[in-house]
């Protein structure tokens, strides 16, 4: 948000080298269920390798009903574990 005023490559984060967003059906703050057609520039400035949208289905419960949105349901998908772990993988030097 500090660089929405910025023009080019200054815009935009530049620790960031990959980027995966994780969205579940029906999660509610989850409206835009694509990343990656809102941050083509990014692509375009060549400050991001890739950006991934990954859909999952998050079944956590609260309540007896459906909450979609729990950081819990998405610690515990296996896709994200997957990711974590990889991630993990190449910061440390195992791949």
């Amino acid at each position: 948000m500090l660089g929405a005023g910025r023009r080019a490559k200054k815009r935009y984060p530049t620790n960031v080298i990959t980027w995966h967003n994780l969205s579940a059906e029906d999660d509610y703050l989850c409206h835009d269920k694509t990343v990656a057609d809102d941050l083509k520039a990014m692509m375009r400035e060549h400050v991001i390798s890739s950006i991934n949208d990954h859909r999952i289905y998050n079944q956590t419960m609260r309540y007896g009903k459906s909450n979609p949105h729990c950081s819990l349901g998405y610690f515990i998908h296996p896709r994200v574990a997957k990711l974590v772990v990889e991630w993990l993988e190449v910061t440390n030097g195992v791949v």
